[in-house]
């Protein structure tokens, strides 16, 4: 069995759907309870930064609002008829236990609701605690709604992903992208591995959960077949297995990270789905990232690609070897790839005794001497590191060979 990771890259179970056009009509309509979307909304003041997605529900789907602060509570009711026509739309407001937060929300408030739907989307709102992190929580907010519901056209580009696809169980937003929040390319479980696996025990779940390979779901936004993660549900929850209000329990956030491993044991996979207006702003974003983190990587590590980067600990490991073989380390080569590999040497504490050339034209380099190859004869124990363009390197090491040196080693050009 491969991890749910595994199964959702190797398959490319990547959805991209316009938000502007019904991509396909193959489904046959809904009743008002087989599709049920569900928003979690708990803080006044950003209450209203949500309201307009109220519109993008379309009026045959059922649209709960589960809040549990009493003045968002009033404000919904007294505000809901200026987002939605509550009488030709099934509409409903309700205050739960100020207990558990959005997880309780959907587990205990919504139980019943959720297991008379064959499909049904859960999305609620955010609120950074820490003021540096606020940017990047806002794009996370966008990252879940814009993704979940971003338009009636979007919605029904979501379902159609069900429908044509029998095995799909569950469908997220995208990891978070952010400056500080690394769940885009980390693989961390942020401290909630233990808790998630002892909860996917307790629910005796066939699942492939291992700590190398980290969660796709870091929350309860998403879209899901109800059939799929039903076990989940069917568990008698109680308000008061959450913590209180304030605090959030190790239990919700296994419960956060499980919903693909409760697809699994269903025998469904889980798959991601982005809106196309959302991943035009993601291409922008990964495109700044990435030039800042190869800025960075060039500048520590002199390398300049993703192959380089995927092989760095390679390359170490082989050039620590190499140097802890001869008494002295000499460099072949003065531009730009010698320049590279000095700074890759200051990471390792690797020491440069000079550098070689064919034909010198300066006889320092980096305060370091420079000789022609045929000096190197006079030199014993000692081992070269060729540090030239790829399509030179042939030409060097048949150099080294014709000068009778033999124990030599590319600095990335046999990576």
């Amino acid at each position: 069995m491969d991890n749910v990771r595994t199964i959702r890259d190797n398959e490319e179970l990547m959805y991209i759907l316009p938000d502007n056009i019904v991509i396909s009509n193959n489904f046959n309509g809904y009743s008002s309870s087989s599709v049920v979307i569900i928003f979690y909304l708990y803080y006044l003041d950003t209450v209203e930064n949500y309201l307009h997605y109220i519109k993008k529900v379309p009026y045959e789907i059922t649209l709960y609002i589960v809040t549990g602060n009493e003045l968002v509570y009033e404000f919904l009711q007294k505000h809901i008829s200026l987002y939605r026509d509550t009488e030709k739309a099934e509409t409903y407001i309700i205050k739960k236990k100020n207990r558990g937060y959005d997880v309780s929300a959907l587990l205990v408030t919504c139980r019943e609701i959720i297991l008379r739907a064959k499909y049904f989307c859960f999305v609620h709102d955010k609120k950074a605690k820490d003021e540096r992190l606020k940017k990047d929580v806002d794009v996370w907010i966008r990252n879940m709604w814009s993704n979940l519901v971003a338009s009636s056209e979007y919605i029904y580009n979501v379902l159609s992903v069900f429908e044509n696809n029998e095995k799909i169980g569950v469908l997220t937003p995208p990891e978070p992208l952010g400056e500080y929040i690394s769940a885009w390319y980390n693989k961390e479980w942020y401290g909630a591995y233990t808790a998630t696996k002892k909860l996917a025990d307790s629910l005796k779940l066939e699942a492939d959960i291992r700590e190398e390979f980290s969660p796709i779901t870091l929350g309860t936004a998403f879209w899901g077949r109800t059939e799929a993660v039903k076990k989940i549900f069917e568990k008698n929850w109680i308000y008061e297995d959450f913590a209180e209000e304030g605090r959030v329990g190790m239990i919700s956030y296994a419960i956060e990270r499980i919903w693909g491993y409760v697809a699994q044991d269903a025998g469904f996979k889980i798959g991601t789905v982005m809106s196309v207006g959302y991943i035009s702003k993601k291409i922008l974003f990964l495109q700044k990232a990435m030039e800042y983190t190869y800025n960075a990587l060039t500048e520590a590590y002199g390398l300049h690609n993703i192959h380089e980067v995927s092989k760095l600990e390679k390359i170490k490991i082989r050039l620590k070897g190499f140097s802890q073989k001869h008494k002295q380390i000499y460099v072949f080569g003065t531009g730009q790839r010698s320049e590279d590999f000095i700074r890759f040497a200051n990471t390792i504490d690797l020491k440069i005794h000079g550098f070689v050339v064919s034909k010198k034209s300066a006889e320092m380099f980096h305060d370091k001497k420079v000789y022609e190859i045929s000096e190197l004869n006079k030199k014993k124990d000692y081992g070269v590191i060729i540090a030239v363009s790829t399509k030179s390197i042939e030409m060097i090491t048949d150099l080294l060979e014709k000068h009778g040196i033999k124990e030599y080693v590319s600095f990335l050009g046999n990576n």
